[in-house]
């Protein structure tokens, strides 16, 4: 089998969060069904909504086979993301916001850059941040359309010195490496705290100098809007545990 052919056989399963959402909830979804790489699993996992939203899933899920619903009691998004897990049955797994959008080629980008460079098992695209009204507020970190391999301990400084995405929204991942894990739940900047505990176990991460995932700000958001006590708990916790794994794993990052 030629390995173009070998990379149409690999499942991707995208979990995507949903709670409350029915406003932008379509322009998600839209992109997700409308990605260059179609050999999608994607699980829309309603959190508990009030509105329209599990409607709105159980709409797609009945005209577009690759989508699978799942109506859960409210738990936030850690929880779902964690339920969409269990069911996820991909070779790679990748995850997105609802009230934030794809392009069009994000899952045809990273499989083939993760397919092509040895010892990886995840890859990363950029992202940039827009405004309710559409005005760009940060572009990406990079784009100059260069692909690279990171290190652990390459991508470990990427991360502390924020020029790395901490997202999981902008990745895909082996399955073999993910389904091992689970976000932590009722707790915020789960992301970078789940990539700081699988970074010993991630071998090499290939990134990508391409824009690949839009982000809404909206005032209403756990993490986007304004100040937040609980978020900035969560990141002090997570950067006390940055400071020992450096100890432990990157001693000659540790300056005094």
């Amino acid at each position: 089998m030629k390995k173009e052919e070998a990379a149409l056989d690999k499942l991707i399963s995208v979990i995507i969060p949903i709670y409350n959402v029915e406003g932008c909830l379509h322009r998600c979804l839209d992109a997700v069904q409308g990605q260059t790489y179609s050999n999608l699993q994607i699980i829309l996992v309603d959190d508990g909504s009030t509105d329209h939203s599990g409607k709105i899933c159980d709409e797609y899920a009945a005209q577009d086979a690759r989508f699978l619903v799942i109506h859960k009691e409210n738990g936030g998004t850690s929880s779902a993301r964690n339920a969409g897990l269990e069911a996820a049955t991909g070779a790679f797994i990748g995850f997105l916001d609802s009230d934030d959008w794809p392009e069009p080629d994000l899952y045809e980008t990273l499989l083939d850059a993760v397919l092509k460079t040895e010892g990886a098992v995840a890859a990363q695209m950029m992202s940039r941040d827009f405004a309710v009204d559409g005005t760009l507020l940060k572009g990406p970190q990079r784009d100059d359309g260069k692909i690279m391999k990171l290190t652990q301990k390459e991508y470990f400084k990427e991360l502390m010195l924020h020029v790395g995405d901490s997202s999981f929204c902008t990745k895909i991942i082996a399955s073999s490496q993910m389904k091992d894990y689970r976000f932590s739940s009722h707790k915020l900047n789960e992301d970078f705290e789940l990539l700081l505990r699988m970074l010993p176990q991630i071998p090499g991460i290939v990134t990508i100098g391409k824009v690949g995932y839009n982000i809404e700000l909206r005032a209403g958001s756990n993490t986007r809007g304004k100040y937040n006590q609980a978020l900035y708990e969560a990141m002090l916790e997570n950067a006390g545990y940055a400071l020992h794994m450096a100890e432990e794993l990157f001693p000659d990052c540790v300056t005094l």
